[in-house]
C-alpha cells in the first residue's frame, strides 16, 4: 500500500513541469493502472491517508493523459481530505496538480492562485522542495500571463533552493525557464548562457528528454535573432534525439509548428502551412489549448499575407475565442497582431492600426511579436500623420487587450440589419369637386 513516505516522492516526477515532456520517462498507462489499485486497497480498509496520496497520485497521472475532467475531481477529492487532515505536503501537492490542470487549459490566472496556495502549505512546514517547485511553477503561470519580470523573480527563487539540494535535473529546468524570459523579453544573449548551461547540465545526466527540449528552445532563440539556417539545425537535431525514445506526439506536433515557423520566416507560406496544419491537428487531438492557439495565429498571418480573407477570419476567429476562454496575454499580442493584419487586408487601416498599436504598446507583448510586425505597422504608419500616430500610441498604452479582442468579435456577429422601408401612404384619387351645400 502507498505510504505517505513513498507518495511524497512524487515531487521528484513532478519536476516534469508543466506538459513539456522532459526526464524519465514514464509508462502513464501502468501508472495509472497501478495507483487504481491503490486507492481501491485504501477505500478497503478505510486508510484515509493512503487513501488521499492515492487520489492526488491518481489524478497526476491522468493530468498526463490530458484526462482533466477526471483529473480534476482525484485532485480535489485529495484536497479536501488534506485539509481535513492538516496535512500540509499533501495540500501543497493537490493545490500544485489544480494549477497544473488550469494551466494545461490556458487558464493562467486559476494557475497561479494555485500554484501560490501550494506554495503557502509547503512554506508552513519548510518543505522546501515543495516550494521551489511551487516558486517554478508561480514563474510558468506569471510568464504565461506576460508578467515577465514575476516571472524571472520566481526562477531565481527556485533556484536559490535548488542550488542547496544538489537537483542537477531541476536546476537545468530553471536554467531553460530563465532562459525563456530572455527569449521573451529580447534579451538574447542572457537567454544563450541560461540554455547552454542547461544543455550541459542535461548532457551530464544523460538525460535525452531534457536535451531535445534545451535545443529545441534553443532553435526558438535563433530563430528570433533572424539564423533560420542554425534554427533549423538546432529543431532537426532535438527531433532526432525525442525520435530515438519512442513515439512522442507532443513532440511531434512541435517539431511540425517549428518548421512552420522557420519556413514563414523565409515566406515558404505553402510550406509552412502544410507544417502548422499538421501541427493543428496534433494538439486538437492532444487538447492541447496553448498550442493550438499559437498554431492558428500563424494560419491566419499566413492567410492574410495571401490575401484570403475568409479563411483568415475563420482561424482567428476560432484563436480569439480560444485564448479568451483561459488568459495567456502573450498570445492573445499575437492573436490581436493577426487580426490587425486581416484588418488590413479587408482595407480597414485606421482598425488595423489602432489594434496594432494596442498590441505592441502592451508590457506582456514578447520581442518577437514585435519584430514580426514592423513591416505591417510601418506599411500602416504611410497613411497617417507622425501626430496620429504619437496620439494612437499614448491611447494604446490604456486599452485593455481582452475587451479589444472582445469587441472584435462582438463586432463580427453583428449582421446589417435590413431597414424596412416606410410604408406607402394612400394616395387618394382626385374626384370631381363635391358640390357646396346651400345653408
Amino acid at each position: 500500500m502507498l505510504n505517505p513516505a513513498t507518495a511524497i516522492k512524487q515531487l521528484d516526477f513532478a519536476w516534469s513541469g508543466l506538459g513539456i515532456a522532459t526526464g524519465t520517462p514514464v509508462d502513464y498507462e501502468a501508472a495509472k493502472a497501478l495507483y487504481q489499485k491503490e486507492l481501491r486497497d485504501a477505500r478497503h480498509v478505510n486508510d484515509r491517508l493512503a487513501m488521499l496520496w492515492a487520489q492526488g497520485s491518481l489524478g497526476h497521472i491522468l493530468i498526463r493523459l490530458k484526462q482533466f475532467k477526471s483529473a480534476q475531481q482525484y485532485v480535489s477529492d485529495c484536497l479536501k481530505a488534506a485539509v481535513l487532515m492538516n496535512d500540509y505536503a499533501a495540500v501543497g501537492y493537490a493545490n500544485n496538480l489544480l494549477g497544473d490542470i488550469a494551466f494545461a487549459q490556458g487558464k493562467m490566472e486559476d494557475a497561479n492562485l494555485f500554484y501560490r496556495r501550494g506554495w503557502d502549505a509547503y512554506a508552513k512546514i519548510g518543505e522546501e522542495k515543495g516550494q521551489a517547485w511551487s516558486y517554478t511553477n508561480i514563474g510558468n503561470s506569471a510568464q504565461g500571463l506576460g508578467d515577465f519580470e514575476t516571472a524571472a523573480k520566481m526562477y531565481g527563487k527556485s533556484l536559490e533552493l535548488i542550488e542547496k539540494m544538489n537537483d542537477t535535473r531541476a536546476l537545468a529546468w530553471n536554467k531553460n525557464l530563465l532562459g525563456s524570459v530572455g527569449w521573451s523579453t529580447g534579451r538574447y544573449d542572457e537567454a544563450w548562457k541560461n540554455y547552454q548551461e542547461a544543455l550541459t547540465l542535461y548532457r551530464t545526466n544523460q538525460d535525452i528528454r531534457g536535451q531535445a527540449w534545451t535545443l529545441d528552445l534553443m532553435g526558438n532563440l535563433k530563430l528570433a535573432m533572424k539564423e533560420d539556417e542554425e534554427s533549423e539545425k538546432l529543431y532537426r537535431q532535438a527531433r532526432n534525439l525525442s525520435s530515438s525514445l519512442g513515439d512522442d506526439p507532443q513532440g511531434t506536433a512541435w517539431h511540425h509548428y517549428h518548421l512552420g515557423a522557420v519556413y514563414l520566416f523565409r515566406g515558404a507560406l505553402d510550406d509552412a502551412k502544410d507544417e502548422f496544419e499538421k501541427a493543428l491537428r496534433l494538439f486538437e487531438e492532444l487538447k492541447d489549448t496553448l498550442g493550438q492557439a499559437a498554431t492558428l495565429t500563424h494560419l491566419g498571418e499566413i492567410a492574410c499575407r495571401k490575401n484570403n480573407s475568409k479563411p483568415a477570419l475563420d482561424y482567428l476567429k476560432r484563436d480569439v475565442e480560444l485564448i479568451l476562454s483561459g488568459k495567456s496575454n502573450p498570445l492573445l499580442v499575437d492573436a490581436l497582431a493577426g487580426v490587425a493584419q486581416l484588418l488590413k487586408v479587408q482595407g480597414e487601416d485606421k482598425k488595423a492600426i489602432s489594434l496594432l498599436m494596442v498590441a505592441l504598446s502592451n508590457p506582456t507583448c514578447r520581442q518577437q511579436t514585435k519584430d514580426r510586425m514592423v513591416s505591417i505597422a510601418h506599411d500602416l504608419e504611410t497613411s497617417f500623420t507622425p501626430g496620429e500616430i504619437d496620439k494612437g500610441f499614448r491611447w494604446a498604452k490604456g486599452a485593455d487587450l481582452e475587451e479589444m479582442a472582445q469587441g472584435w468579435l462582438n463586432s463580427l456577429s453583428k449582421a446589417p440589419v435590413a431597414v424596412k422601408a416606410a410604408p406607402k401612404k394612400k394616395i387618394k384619387k382626385a374626384g370631381k369637386p363635391k358640390p357646396k351645400k346651400k345653408k
